[in-house]
């Protein structure tokens, strides 16, 4: 069975994953029209989505996320004190400021 006739003849609402010719997915678009085309991605989309191991590719995916959020909250949980330091700022008294501020009127 030629490449074009499985992929023009394959029934997506039943398929059969042991007929799929050897070396399908190695297979280039070359030679292939463009519905042709289409039709070889939706086929090894439509594989990797049912037989070829999409729900391992999801658990390990799933549990490579779940580490990094709880990394996550651990980093943000932990105490804030070591980043953080105290800083005192300067402090003017209110009478300096108005000596100031009249000052400067006084000067114009």
């Amino acid at each position: 069975m030629s490449y074009k006739s499985y992929i023009n003849n394959f029934n997506f609402p039943d398929p059969d994953w042991e007929k799929l010719p050897d070396g399908f997915f190695s297979l280039s678009k070359k030679g292939l029209t463009k519905e042709e085309g289409h039709l070889f991605d939706a086929i090894k989309l439509a594989y990797f989505a049912n037989e070829g191991g999409w729900k391992k590719s999801a658990a390990r995916i799933g549990l490579i996320c779940l580490i990094g959020l709880i990394a996550l909250i651990s980093l943000i949980s932990t105490d804030t004190e070591p980043l953080a330091r105290t800083v005192s700022a300067a402090t003017l008294r209110v009478d300096e400021v108005i000596q100031s501020t009249v000052s400067a009127i006084l000067r114009r």
